[in-house]
């Protein structure tokens, strides 16, 4: 049993088809030259070498991989790094629709209804059942606000350690997944109520 493997007993990990195209990303900023060797050893120290190993989609992987991953492609990127992000949450939601590994995903391309944010409520149950099998070590809920229909929230609980860096890719992708499902007229933001809690609350535009 390799190591992180065994880590995933007792340590904070995240599936590898979360971790697998961020890897493609970085292996190509530094073919590229966007990002160098000693810019990888330094942000993933022991994790670096996983870079020249096939990432297995349903093995479990360090969070602080995924997260010097996010911190790498945001350097390659340039310019500001919440705007990169956002984009990178959102190629990942595009990602694993096309992936199929939640078929589900892929089921509102075309379905979209721009006159109500409880368009998202399904998909949105579907996202919180998926956080909860993707990391190891966090709750996920997702309801519609009982005093405005028009406004739904996403709780991650247990989320404590975890970098800004992943909950605002985070909301890169729950973005793609309005926009994908109830079309432009749903904003997403981030709310963080406590330490270890974030919050990602869908609401029509006003």
């Amino acid at each position: 049993m390799r190591a992180f493997e065994r880590s995933a007993m007792t340590e904070k990990c995240v599936k590898g088809y979360i971790v697998a195209s961020i890897v493609e990303g970085v292996r190509s900023a530094l073919d590229q030259g966007r990002i160098d060797s000693d810019c990888v050893d330094l942000v993933l120290g022991s994790h670096a070498a996983l870079l020249e190993e096939k990432i297995e989609p349903f093995r479990w992987y360090p969070v602080e991989l995924l997260e010097g991953l996010n911190q790498l492609l945001a350097k390659a990127q340039g310019g500001d790094q919440r705007t990169a992000m956002l984009e990178l949450g959102a190629k990942q939601f595009d990602l694993l629709s096309a992936m199929g590994v939640h078929q589900q995903l892929s089921f509102s391309e075309g379905q979209v209804n721009q006159s109500s944010v409880r368009e998202i409520a399904s998909w949105g149950r579907l996202v919180s059942t998926m956080m909860r099998t993707v990391y190891n070590f966090s709750d996920a809920s997702f309801d519609v606000d009982p005093e405005d229909p028009e406004r739904c929230v996403l709780d991650w609980r247990g989320i404590g350690g975890l970098g800004d860096i992943v909950l605002e890719s985070t909301l890169g992708f729950m973005m793609a997944l309005a926009r994908r499902s109830a079309g432009p007229n749903v904003r997403v933001t981030l709310e963080r109520p406590a330490p270890g809690h974030a919050r990602y609350v869908f609401e029509r535009r006003r």
